[in-house]
């Protein structure tokens, strides 16, 4: 039971700390809701353009050094070698299958299953970044195929790492200079770790650095790892191994401690002189002496790298970094807040103008669209007006024998024919008369709408056949049923007759109405979609102008707000994560406490504790501060 008791409370003894971290990421330090795990280290890698971020990176991650050229190459996207491959910040990490991935800041996903599709996706990225269509004030995650990950050795080392590739401040352009200061400024506090890289003939620069948030690196050790690049160039280095001068990986290390201390001086970071990429092939290939003395120092240097990396997880190390950070982090450049003022009060005063005039513009284009529709429906309202035909049912006037399907005997008269083609003359009259009734109705009401004087009426005179039949005599009675049968066939083919005379000279008239309507219509709607179009043209023109005014102006406010928002997050947020830290551990504590003093605990439990208690104690002590307890 104690033992079960034991293990139990050594999992949970740094979940207080774990709950503080995300509390506080939650408030301050949102990486865009992507969170690492507890149990993830994120490393910056930060160093000038063509000093070989990328190839140590890879290297780290253990793609073989078999597949670092192909995927260099990729990564460059089509850019020439020798020129620097870096076209914005990029997040490392091993993807779980053979493809590789591609994750915007926007979450936007693209999948690439091979070298190729990953070129070519680069260099996509790469020319919408120079042609100014697209830029990203985040990194872009990259999930790197498993299969390039052959050096298993380092691949398994470094699984719980992910890598940010940081952008050096030796770029020579203006426009670029504000993307490195935000990635640096923003990106740098969630790193475990930072690797400080340099050539090594060019160490002197390490300490010539002007960015804030790296110049200090010397002062935070824990935070700063120095790797020097290219360390087996130098004649004298390969001279010195040659003659077995240098004969230990402490000798080759001692070399560039000597090199980097400067000024009696002893820098207290840890220091990395390593080698990979296309030189360290190059002497792999030769299978030089220096290859085969030096090969097992570089295996060895990054084997201690990658655990050193690993070893800062811990969460008081976690929290401990997070506090020191904050003290290079806000030193910030000063800014003149009354002239951004000025210069903000300035372009709004121009803006307000400008906006005025494009909102009138904007509501006549939203008249103009709302009349363009309104006519546009009228067109369709005008294109469901129809005359029905007239459906003659003489058959309904007689009644017929259901054995013979004939009109019985007593139907069968003259007279019975003649009322019955009147009956449905009149019927006919009656229902073209209400259609008409309702189709001018509407036709009156949509002219109205264009042509407020307009009038019109349908002629209702139309020509018809007059009834003649054959077989008209003495006696109204039909004693032939064939005389009938003819007669009544001539009733239903002049009723059929006057009704299509009768269809055909209203349908006319309508559909002339409905021409010079529609003409009309179709008339308004060219002049307003002229109209339109003009207004949308001035529009686009007062847009252009306002774009880039107002991109001046979010310039500025940004800038404004970036510098106030520095020195109030300088002064609240140290304070803020000791409080959340006070906070957690009490609640971890008083856990505990009331399980000590619990009747049923044991006296082997209350012992056991009493002394996670302690433990827990003397972490907030190191992490918070004495004063506090």
């Amino acid at each position: 039971m104690s033992i079960d008791l034991l293990t139990k409370l050594e999992e949970e003894k740094d979940q207080w700390i774990y709950k503080a971290i995300d509390r506080f990421d939650e408030g301050f330090l949102r990486f865009d809701g992507q969170k690492f795990k507890k149990d993830e280290v994120l490393v910056g890698v930060y160093g000038p353009t063509q000093v070989g971020k990328t190839t140590l990176i890879l290297t780290m991650l253990g793609i073989g050094d078999e597949k670092i050229a192909h995927l260099s190459k990729a990564l460059r996207g089509k850019r020439q070698k020798g020129n620097s491959s870096t076209i914005t910040s990029f997040i490392y990490k091993r993807s779980e299958d053979e493809n590789f991935y591609l994750i915007f800041p926007d979450k936007t996903r693209i999948c690439c299953s091979s070298l190729d599709e990953l070129e070519t996706e680069i260099s996509m990225i790469r020319q919408q970044i120079e042609e100014g269509e697209v830029s990203f004030d985040k990194p872009i995650i990259l999930w790197i195929a498993r299969q390039y990950f052959t050096n298993r050795r380092f691949a398994e080392k470094s699984r719980s790492i992910s890598i940010i590739d940081l952008p050096g401040d030796d770029t020579k352009e203006k426009k670029e200079e504000k993307y490195v200061n935000h990635i640096l400024t923003t990106y740098m506090p969630y790193c475990s770790v930072c690797l400080v890289m340099e050539i090594s003939s060019k160490v002197v620069r390490l300490f010539q650095l002007d960015q804030p948030t790296v110049r200090d690196w010397m002062y935070y050790p824990q935070n700063f790892r120095l790797v020097i690049t290219r360390c087996l160039q130098s004649t004298s280095v390969k001279n010195a191994i040659e003659s077995g001068e240098i004969a230990t990986l402490e000798d080759f290390r001692a070399n560039y401690l000597h090199h980097v201390n400067r000024n009696d001086i002893e820098i207290p970071n840890q220091i990395y002189p390593l080698e990979c990429g296309d030189s360290w092939l190059e002497l792999k290939q030769r299978n030089s002496t220096v290859y085969q003395k030096a090969k097992a120092w570089i295996d060895h240097l990054f084997i201690e790298l990658l655990n050193d990396l690993l070893n800062v997880k811990t969460p008081e190390n976690q929290i401990m970094r997070i506090k020191n950070m904050q003290h290079s982090i806000y030193r910030q450049k000063s800014v003149d807040l009354e002239q951004i003022d000025k210069d903000i009060d300035q372009i709004k005063e121009s803006l307000e103008e400008a906006g005025q005039s494009y909102s009138n513009l904007t509501m006549a284009s939203q008249y103009l669209l709302e009349e363009l529709g309104h006519y546009e429906e009228l067109i369709t309202d005008l294109d469901k007006i129809q005359l029905e035909k007239f459906r003659c049912r003489l058959y309904t006037k007689f009644e017929f024998d259901p054995k013979k399907d004939q009109v019985v005997f007593k139907d069968r008269k003259t007279t019975r024919l003649i009322e019955s083609f009147n009956e449905v003359e009149w019927e006919m009259e009656e229902f073209y008369k209400k259609q008409l009734g309702e189709r001018a109705r509407k036709l009156k009401q949509i002219l109205r709408e264009i042509i407020s004087s307009a009038k019109f009426d349908f002629q209702t005179e139309p020509q018809v056949k007059a009834l003649s039949l054959n077989h008209i005599g003495g006696l109204d009675q039909y004693l032939v049923f064939k005389h009938f049968e003819e007669d009544y066939k001539i009733v239903l083919d002049t009723l059929n007759e006057n009704n299509t005379l009768v269809y055909e000279y209203y349908n006319n008239q309508l559909r002339h109405f409905k021409l010079f309507v529609k003409a009309e219509l179709m008339r308004l709607c060219g002049v307003k979609e002229q109209h339109k179009r003009m207004t949308l043209e001035k529009i686009k023109e007062k847009q252009d102008q306002k774009i880039q005014q107002e991109m001046s102006l979010a310039k500025l406010e940004e800038k404004k707000t970036r510098a106030q928002w520095e020195w109030n997050h300088d002064l609240e947020r140290p304070r803020m994560l000791d409080e959340i830290l006070k906070e957690e551990f009490v609640k971890a504590v008083s856990v505990w406490q009331e399980k000590l003093f619990a009747k049923q605990t044991t006296d082997v439990e209350r012992w056991v504790y009493h002394q996670y208690c302690q433990i827990i104690s003397k972490q907030a002590e190191r992490i918070i501060g004495n004063e506090y307890f």
